[in-house]
């Protein structure tokens, strides 16, 4: 649908000619109404269904053009539009329902809601047949979009609408124009916030050209939302950048079905995060708008229950009203058909059941039904809440909170199933991956701290010239059970009342819900996959390095020798750290060709690279990302710490945290090397000026990438740096002796002498205030990851601090001076 006015020139939603390629705003039809046959001729080859979906080529074998305003797609009377408008042979709308689809979701979910609008809904009883909906929409006779107070008697407010409500032939009589946002066939909102606020910002012009086009006004009850997953924040966005949607009265009721409304349960960009919590958190006016948050229940495998329900601070604050409802309770408070019962005794449904489910959408319409009849009458969003939720919940207590209902469910869900069942269950859900990956993080970190706390025995086996297998195997030992049982100590400080001085004490989010065997299966899941890297992975990699090294060497190009060098730790760490900046240099144009092979041939997008400061700024991110991440993997595996298991564990977990921290803002680099990523760049600024506040420690989209390489990149790669700065002083030490044992005469070398670094090596014990800082660290992770389940993003800055010293410390011990 387009938005070209009368003596104007054509032009998209959002005033840019790229947008009408990539986002579009769709209006559902269905080949039975006639309604809208005569607009197939103009739209030719625009007409979506399965096949142009799953094949947009099939969309050039016919010609067609977008539908424009005064091609009257909004079908109004001859009484309403204008004389630019065009005449359309049936005239008869309904009310204008828009589906906002969710991350990665299809415009093509609309098809469902869209048919329960026209009520042909396939073979289930229902009050009028299909011929009598055809001659309805046919002739307007008897259908209506909810405006219908003008035909009762005069009397309360209330009564009208309890007269309205209560009748099932005014039910059967609602019809609903259902409109859909199609978001570049599907775009990840959730992958990085640019994403969120350009969805956002086409949803208000959308919404804009719906209003002009349908000719609705604050009186006509406006358009009613329907957003599914992370649709519901790009609304949530649009509403406050654009509060003239909520003041003009454009927007006033939204139904938001498996949308997590009070945090994402995914390790996604810090920057979405930050804007949840933000706007979450924010106490300004919201105008009057009724949000009804519906719930999949625990059937729901990518957002679990607790995660819908909109935070204590916006409920009934502001002129914003809302109420979550899980969708088993308000199906079975209706009907208790096989399919109701089903829905009931499986605990909901799947994420994507929401949006096409019978039952649960036939619930929805009745809601659309209270809401716009409500809103008609001028009723205010809290009477509004009531009266929806009194039409979902007929045969349940209305006092009953939603919390009460998920904790109901939860105990009705063990004691139908197994307990292993149940853990089964959890383990299936896709949402618990953020919980695996610290868990990962944490088993790397004990399994490091256990090899500092055994180094004396190590240096006692050393001495003795023992073997050391005792103290590896009672190492290792500890090390499988440390995870479990600090996941316990988590799990048991997380259900204790402590004191309110500590911060954070209380977690209401889905990681707190999680069953003793469920964390412990994670926690055994993490240790193995740490396992399976660590003597896996890394030795793996390794040798296929010693094969190409011992290769070079056998060519005649020998591996670069130490020399008895006199430097400085910082000297030699500063000649580390210029030599990795020489791979940017090489990197650059690496990127720059990578970027474009990706976009050009593999997603064949016609977009120009675009050659300007933020361009150049965002390859230089993507190459600097690239490098360190290959820098990383390149000092785990490095033969000359084959030894070192605690370097290898904590390049690990640098690794995770890594792709963790800088997984989205890579996205949104590659993106912004276009002209189409950089035309949402003021958007962010824009948000930030409204909320006036900063989203987090970011200033803008401009200032994100530089923060980021600030407080993760960085970091990281100095301390690599210091690894290969151990490395070269460990060479220099070896050399030493070297010339010791040639400068004694000896022919032979002995083999004390040999292995006299390695056994210093072995020797050297952590300072005991890096290993207090170690422990408190340890400590202080565990406490915020698993028992308020807060933020982690801070932990590389502090843990490369950390490490960064420890080999500094080891540098002193094993340096020619020490001798």
């Amino acid at each position: 649908l387009g938005y070209t006015k009368p003596g104007h020139s054509q032009r998209s939603l959002i005033g840019e000619e790229a947008f009408s390629n990539r986002y579009r705003l769709l209006k559902f039809t269905d080949a039975r109404d006639p309604r809208h046959r005569h607009f197939y001729p103009i739209s030719g080859s625009l007409i979506e269904n399965y096949d142009t979906q799953s094949n947009p080529r099939k969309q050039q074998q016919n010609p067609g053009r977008f539908l424009e305003l005064q091609d009257n797609w909004c079908l109004l009377p001859p009484d309403e539009k204008d004389e630019h408008v065009k005449n359309v042979p049936h005239p008869y709308r309904g009310h204008p329902v828009l589906y906002v689809p969710g991350h990665w979701g299809s415009f093509s979910q609309a098809r469902s809601i869209g048919a329960h609008g026209t009520r042909w809904t396939g073979p289930y009883p229902k009050g009028s047949s299909d011929q009598e909906i055809y001659e309805q929409l046919f002739t307007g006779k008897d259908m209506h979009d909810g405006r219908i107070s003008n035909d009762f008697a005069e009397g309360s407010t209330r009564e009208i609408v309890d007269a309205i409500l209560s009748s099932v032939k005014l039910l059967d009589d609602f019809v609903m124009d259902v409109y859909t946002l199609d978001f570049d066939g599907g775009e990840g909102g959730a992958l990085h916030s640019s994403k969120l606020l350009r969805q956002a910002e086409f949803f208000a012009k959308a919404v804009a050209t719906m209003i002009e086009a349908c000719n609705i006004d604050d009186s006509k009850g406006g358009i009613t939302i329907v957003a599914h997953s992370i649709g519901a924040w790009a609304v949530r966005i649009a509403l406050k950048m654009h509060p003239h949607l909520l003041s003009k009265g454009w927007v006033r009721n939204v139904i938001t079905l498996a949308s997590p409304l009070g945090e994402l349960p995914y390790a996604v960009d810090a920057g979405v995060r930050d804007i949840i919590r933000h706007l979450n958190d924010d106490n300004n006016d919201h105008g009057d708008i009724c949000i009804i948050s519906i719930s999949a229940g625990l059937r729901d495998e990518m957002i679990p229950p607790e995660s819908c329900q909109i935070p204590p601070s916006v409920v009934d604050s502001n002129g914003t009203v809302t109420e979550t409802i899980l969708v088993s309770t308000m199906v079975s408070a209706k009907e208790n058909s096989v399919t109701h019962q089903s829905i009931e005794s499986g605990f909901g449904m799947d994420h994507r059941a929401i949006v096409w489910c019978y039952a649960q959408l036939k619930r929805v319409r009745e809601v659309i039904f209270s809401l716009v009849v409500t809103t008609d009458q001028g009723i205010e969003g809290k009477e509004r809440r009531n009266i929806a939720k009194h039409i979902l919940l007929q045969n349940f207590s209305l006092s009953s909170s939603f919390q009460s209902e998920v904790i109901a469910q939860r105990n009705r869900f063990l004691q139908q199933n197994s307990y292993y069942n149940a853990v089964a269950i959890q383990l299936a859900a896709p949402y618990h991956l953020n919980s695996l990956l610290k868990l990962i993080v944490l088993s790397a970190l004990l399994h490091s701290f256990f090899i500092s706390l055994f180094q004396k025995e190590m240096k006692q086996s050393a001495d003795r010239g023992a073997d050391m297998l005792n103290s590896q195997a009672l190492e290792a030992g500890l090390y499988a059970l440390a995870t479990p049982i600090a996941v316990l100590i988590c799990f048991t400080l997380r259900h204790l009342e402590l004191p309110p001085v500590l911060p954070g004490t209380s977690c209401t989010n889905h990681e707190c819900q999680l069953l003793l065997g469920t964390a412990f299966a994670l926690s055994q899941l993490a240790t193995i996959l740490h396992f399976v890297i660590l003597f896996g992975a890394i030795p793996l990699i390794r040798s296929l390095r010693s094969r190409i090294r011992n290769r070079a060497v056998d060519e005649g190009k020998h591996d670069p020798e130490f020399s008895l060098v006199d430097m400085s730790f910082g000297s030699i760490l500063s000649n580390r750290l210029m030599e990795g900046l020489l791979l940017l240099v090489f990197a650059f144009p690496c990127t720059i060709l990578i970027a474009w092979i990706i976009r050009f041939q593999m997603f064949a997008h016609e977009d120009q690279i675009a050659w300007n400061i933020a361009s150049i700024a965002s390859i230089l991110f993507l190459s600097s990302t690239v490098m360190i991440a290959m820098l990383v993997i390149a000092a785990a595996t490095d033969p000359t710490f084959s030894n070192h298991l605690q370097f290898q564990s904590i390049m690990v977990v640098f690794l995770v945290l890594l792709v963790k921290s800088t997984f989205g803002k890579v996205i949104y680099a590659f993106s912004s090397t276009t002209n189409w990523g950089q035309m949402d760049n003021h958007l962010y600024d824009n948000f930030l000026k409204i909320m006036n506040t900063s989203v987090g420690t970011i200033g803008g989209h401009h200032f994100e990438l530089l923060l980021c390489s600030m407080y993760s990149l960085l970091p990281i790669f100095v301390v690599v740096g210091a690894m290969k700065t151990y490395e070269t002083i460990v060479g220099s030490s070896k050399l030493f002796w070297k010339n010791i044992i040639s400068n004694s005469g000896k022919t032979e070398y002995d083999e004390k002498f040999l292995c006299a670094v390695d056994i210093l090596t072995l020797r050297f014990r952590v300072p005991r205030i890096l290993f207090a800082a170690e422990f408190g660290f340890i400590c202080w992770f565990a406490w915020y990851a698993f028992v308020t389940c807060s933020s982690d993003d801070v932990i590389i800055p502090y843990l490369a601090g950390l490490f960064f010293l420890s080999i500094y410390s080891r540098c002193r011990a094993v340096s020619p001076s020490a001798f």
